[in-house]
């Protein structure tokens, strides 16, 4: 019996089969292609920020200040003017569509993933 060194088709589809494979798994763990990035809208201008640089930023909204984080991929208000500090209690948001809020001060912050051709890096 002889064996032939010649790739075969089956040879070339499983190698077709692995690759697509190592994109597929490679994409999943890492969330898909493109980085995710934060969306504060106030009074109606959208500020973008990629949630993979740490930054701290102060907006003055509608009765007067908030400050939101970025750190570790993720973002939060951190000081508020407004009475009750709901926007505050909620936390960090890391994942896209997640959100909070500032009703009083009329700041809206989003979490927006995998399109970084929109992603301005408006200044600070």
């Amino acid at each position: 019996m002889k064996l032939s060194n010649k790739p075969k088709i089956l040879d070339y589809l499983i190698l077709l089969c692995a690759i697509g494979l190592i994109i597929f798994l490679s994409k999943s763990l890492t969330g898909g292609s493109g980085a995710t990035y934060l969306d504060i809208q106030n009074n109606g201008i959208d500020y973008l920020y990629p949630l993979a640089t740490e930054r701290v930023i102060t907006l003055d909204g509608k009765i007067g200040p908030s400050t939101i984080e970025i750190k570790d991929g993720k973002a939060a208000f951190i000081e508020s003017s407004c009475a009750n500090k709901i926007c505050i209690k909620m936390g960090w948001i890391s994942k896209p569509g997640q959100f909070a809020a500032c009703l009083p001060n009329g700041i809206l912050i989003t979490i927006k993933g995998n399109n970084t051709s929109e992603v301005d890096d408006v200044a600070e």
